[in-house]
């Protein structure tokens, strides 16, 4: 099988400063024919998040060598801001395609999300969205965002193949929550396992902690916890105070707990989860930072990846290429989140590697992401 198509490449030897962000009336950035819209909230509550979502955009450029004079043509990325609203997404989406603009990039919230799909589908270009919101996705919007299913996936079949069969769910009620306990509903019988309770709490209440003392009830190898690191490292240590006698149920996870908070609760020492590799994303990290003078946020990679693959397809051998065929092209790019590839359906699949929490270190890699695909995507 052929690779997956490499979109991030190494920096050029003296790396030009990234500008500070600009207003929302800027042209556009590069010196490409195709045009691409970037939509972020570049005003309002989330200006700031949406301003180093541009900052990490301009990186990629920068990486992919067309955001200065004199260097190669590719694409002409133009922001424009949503503010953050439903109605300023739907107007910025309908800005960028009557100037243009053969492929958006963003917006990041589902709701702006599902405000800009009405013109891109009228006027049949493809979205690259940064919500991890899979109701969304569908007809040329494609969700760039981690989702929960696919790393609930991966975590629940590597530990039922290291052995122990019973799983629980604990998980609050909101849709990532739910997204998770189905994932695991559905993926623990394929990987001859079974399900021995599932739980759902309150995510505003009060009540998580005597779910957690209820589900402990249950004998349990793994625990499926597709939470956030604040509620987690609360519920972990309950669960493990009120567990059966002789049992140790290790807690399985998503890429939200690639976060030191995490790493101090011994509860979860010996507990997975499910993320892109990371070798890449700490050398963006780094660079950011060394440019911007602070860390990105997490997201950030996100614009930076949807950059360089909108920056490749601009350079195909016969010319710009943003249909959906070259969108979802089965051996997928390589990012700084790893593998990725886009699929019919507007979901996409991830190259994961698996986590393991562990006393005064930062988590390890216990199976690595795999190197490549080995099936076509739906």
């Amino acid at each position: 099988m052929p690779p997956p198509q490499a979109m991030v490449v190494e920096p050029p030897p003296t790396v030009q400063p990234v500008p500070a962000a600009p207003s929302p009336a800027m042209a556009g950035i590069g010196r490409g024919t195709a045009q691409v819209a970037l939509l972020l909230p570049l005003t309002g509550q989330h200006a700031a998040l949406g301003g180093a979502m541009l900052e990490a955009a301009q990186m990629a450029l920068i990486d992919a060598g067309q955001a200065g004079p004199g260097q190669a043509p590719g694409i002409s990325l133009v922001p424009e801001d949503t503010n953050g609203t439903a109605e300023g997404a739907e107007a910025a989406a309908r800005k960028a395609i009557d100037a243009g603009a053969n492929l958006i990039l963003g917006p990041l919230f589902s709701h702006e999300v599902r405000a800009a799909a009405g013109p891109a589908r009228e006027r049949g270009v493809p979205v690259i969205a940064f919500t991890n919101d899979a109701d969304v996705a569908g007809a040329g919007i494609f969700v760039m965002g981690l989702l929960p299913r696919p790393q609930i996936q991966r975590v629940v079949a590597e530990a039922a193949a290291g052995g122990g069969k019973r799983f629980a769910v604990l998980a609050p009620a909101s849709a990532y929550g739910q997204r998770g306990a189905q994932a695991a509903e559905e993926t623990v019988p394929q990987v001859g396992g079974s399900l021995v309770a599932v739980e759902f709490y309150d995510p505003g209440g009060a009540d998580s902690q005597e779910t957690a003392r209820r589900l402990a009830r249950q004998p349990a190898d793994f625990v499926v916890l597709p939470e956030a690191p604040q509620r987690a490292v609360t519920l972990a240590p309950i669960y493990a105070y009120y567990e059966t006698r002789g049992a140790r149920a290790r807690f399985l996870g998503t890429q939200l707990w690639d976060d030191p908070s995490m790493w101090r609760e011994p509860a979860l020492y010996g507990s997975w989860f499910a993320a892109p590799p990371a070798e890449a994303r700490v050398a963006f990290t780094e660079r950011f930072a060394a440019l911007q003078g602070r860390p990105p946020p997490r997201i950030a990679t996100l614009p930076y990846d949807a950059t360089a693959l909108a920056a490749a397809l601009a350079r195909r051998p016969g010319g710009p290429d943003f249909s959906i065929d070259a969108i979802t092209q089965p051996n997928g790019f390589a990012g700084v989140e790893g593998l990725f590839r886009f699929r019919r359906d507007g979901l996409s699949d991830r190259a994961l590697a698996i986590m393991e929490i562990r006393r005064g270190s930062a988590p390890v890699v216990v199976h690595p992401a795999p190197a490549a695909f080995d099936d076509r995507p739906s």
